[in-house]
């Protein structure tokens, strides 16, 4: 069957002397691998347009038995410059696609996440400054879509309000326990502050996202928050590589 959808290339694999091998995340069919081949020719019409962040209008053949399909043609769909040209830009992508990655199955349809995820790259792409928001509205939508949202209004364990520090993440009931409800083993604490930035992050509208001002070592201890807890929840999942990248440029 030949289908054409929108997708979003995840990550590439050289095959062969000439190839290439995609993992793209479709909008109807989740996601895919597929073969390009002759991609890594000068004169392929594929060349500049399969990678990683790349959103393509894909026109492949679909098999139900096969773990691989082939890819006939594809356009790009939209263009990110100011991503490809902005080191930190670069690496925060690249986290939302390693966290989309580990999250969905092949073949799990997320047109919903398949939205979040354009949005998202749009907004990044866009941004003047805090890039690393939009890695954190993207992850937040990432858990929610897959059966992991965050519980931001009430303390996990009391239902009373947050409202004494220190507030204490507890990803095993997917939330904050208010100070008078901490364990007594728990270290891992956050400011209310953290707190605010989630609930101004959650809000569906990258406008709203970007005059949200944090520091960036407040940034990455939220992304560190929502990717462990999103570890914790997926089988088999595994400490997201990326983001000790977007650290060494967020940081340095």
């Amino acid at each position: 069957m030949v289908v054409k959808t929108e997708a979003v290339v995840l990550k590439t694999v050289k095959y062969g002397d000439t190839s290439k091998i995609i993992s793209v995340f479709t909008r109807e069919y989740g996601k895919l691998s597929l073969i390009a081949k002759g991609a890594r020719t000068s004169r392929s019409k594929f060349v500049s347009i399969l990678n990683p962040m790349s959103c393509i209008q894909a026109v492949f053949y679909l098999k139900e038995s096969r773990d691989i399909h082939l890819l006939s043609d594809a356009s790009s769909s939209r263009v990110h410059k100011n991503i490809v040209g902005d080191p930190q830009k670069t690496m925060t992508g690249f986290v939302m696609l390693d966290a989309l990655n580990t999250a969905v199955h092949t073949r799990e349809s997320h047109p919903v996440l398949f939205d979040h995820l354009v949005e998202a790259l749009d907004g990044l792409d866009r941004a003047e400054r805090s890039p690393v928001n939009y890695l954190i509205a993207f992850l937040i939508a990432l858990l929610r879509e897959a059966g992991y949202g965050l519980k931001l209004d009430a303390c996990v364990r009391c239902g009373g309000k947050l409202d004494r520090e220190p507030l204490v993440f507890e990803s095993q009931f997917g939330g904050f326990a208010c100070g008078r409800c901490r364990s007594p083993d728990t270290t891992l604490t956050m400011a209310p502050n953290h707190l605010e930035a989630l609930r101004w992050l959650e809000r569906p509208s990258p406008e709203v996202w970007s005059r949200l001002s944090l520091e960036p070592v407040e940034s990455l201890r939220i992304v560190h928050l929502l990717a462990g807890h999103l570890c914790r929840h997926v089988p088999g999942a595994r400490r997201l590589r990326s983001l000790s990248l977007l650290e060494s440029t967020v940081v340095g």
